[in-house]
């Protein structure tokens, strides 16, 4: 394995000074390592942060295999102190929360979580998902079967508690990957059927994620995917499995807009870092073929049972389509605050 694919090093970023506290139960200090590291970065989020973690100290490993770092990226909110007592209510399974002195970004928090953590293999999710009993020993496994593997990962599906159904932007945004998502693709190159490296739901080897010097800093969206440009580049495959992790679907118009021209800016950037990737080309010709292509299989599509309550829906989705993709072109000319 190469033992680097950037001259660039984002860990060496984390600079120690921008960590204000690490808070732990120092009685869970383990001996040995565990296995394998949750890392979940969390932002403002002190009504879903307790349901992340109540769902990942749930898993069907022994304590000592796992640990969870929670990195606090700087929440104005109740969210250290929502966590801090889950540490304490919790003292079976080792839990350490490392607090920012700022919001610095996801990648920043998870690559200081990537830092501290112990385990051979690193398994990343957000904040607002709900990881099955399952979801570690199923990482686990796919590794010892596929021991060429870096990475393992799936897919994130809309989610409401209250039982509700996803708002029509989070369904479509479900809706557009699915066919991209059915089967299991192991590759070692770029390819649209292998989806691995959604940070809602992935799982690394640690040492791949050393080599290629962690998430770029510089990446509110898709810094999974400029990650995962340079993991290819160490050779080895990433694994695909078509496993959904329960994610909080709260789209609607306006974060849906500005989460996609931010979206843009960011594949500006990566385009600028990897040119020889045509997948972040945000290009008006590109864009305007892809929204013709997207729309033309929503047409195709109009048999399949979303679409058999009402042509609205398909006239929707044909409408944000049409709105992502103008949204691609358009966030390279805009610099976009949002996280």
């Amino acid at each position: 394995m190469k033992t680097s694919t950037d001259s660039y090093n984002y860990f060496a970023e984390v600079d120690r000074s921008l960590i204000k506290e690490v808070f732990r139960r120092e009685s869970r200090r383990q001996n040995n390592a565990p296995k394998i590291s949750v890392v979940v970065a969390t932002y403002n989020r002190d009504h879903l942060i307790t349901r992340a973690l109540t769902a990942l100290v749930s898993q069907n490993l022994p304590k000592d295999f796992f640990e969870i770092i929670v990195v606090n990226d700087g929440s104005s909110d109740k969210t250290e102190e929502k966590v801090k007592n889950f540490i304490e209510q919790n003292a079976s399974t080792l839990i350490t929360l490392i607090t920012l002195e700022k919001n610095l970004g996801s990648s920043f928090a998870r690559n200081a979580g990537i830092l501290s953590s112990g385990g051979e293999f690193i398994a990343i999710t957000d904040d607002d998902c709900i990881a099955p009993p399952e979801w570690l020993s199923q990482f686990l496994s796919a590794f010892e079967t596929n021991k060429e593997c870096i990475a393992v990962g799936g897919w994130k599906k809309p989610h409401r508690d209250n039982g509700a159904e996803p708002s029509r932007y989070d369904t479509f945004m479900f809706w557009r990957r699915l066919p991209y998502m059915k089967a299991e693709c192991k590759s070692a190159t770029m390819s649209p059927f292998n989806n691995c490296g959604d940070t809602a739901n992935v799982c690394y080897r640690k040492q791949a994620l050393l080599d290629c010097s962690g998430f770029n800093h510089n990446l509110r969206t898709f810094n999974d995917w400029e990650l995962k440009i340079r993991l290819h580049k160490l050779g080895a495959p990433l694994l695909y499995r078509p496993v959904f992790i329960p994610h909080e679907a709260d789209f609607n118009f306006r974060k849906f807009v500005r989460y996609w021209l931010r979206v843009g800016y960011d594949c500006f950037l990566i385009s600028k870092i990897h040119p020889t990737c045509p997948v972040f080309n945000t290009s008006f010709k590109t864009s305007l073929w892809r929204a013709l292509a997207g729309t033309s299989h929503i047409i195709k599509a109009l048999n399949d049972e979303i679409f058999q309550k009402t042509i609205s829906q398909a006239l929707f989705f044909i409408f944000l389509e049409i709105n992502i993709n103008a949204c691609l072109w358009l966030g390279k000319y805009m610099i976009i605050k949002n996280r």
